[in-house]
């Protein structure tokens, strides 16, 4: 791949990001995501443990 050039016919400087470097805002909203997503499936298949578990968290906060 040929490098590109500014407009004073320079070679352009690439960054971490042009040399395939990872985006770790791009990574965490991912996996964000497929946490939510895994979340919401597990209480769509089991409302009632999902619904304890938050009242058992709410229980727990109410000491602290």
């Amino acid at each position: 791949m040929a490098a590109s050039a500014n407009k004073d016919n320079q070679p352009a400087i690439k960054t971490a990001a042009d040399a395939g470097a990872i985006d770790v805002n791009k990574v965490d909203a991912q996996v964000n995501a497929s946490l939510a997503r895994k979340v919401r499936i597990l209480v769509e298949r089991h409302p009632q443990a999902a619904l304890t578990i938050i009242r058992h968290w709410m229980h727990e906060t109410s000491y602290t």
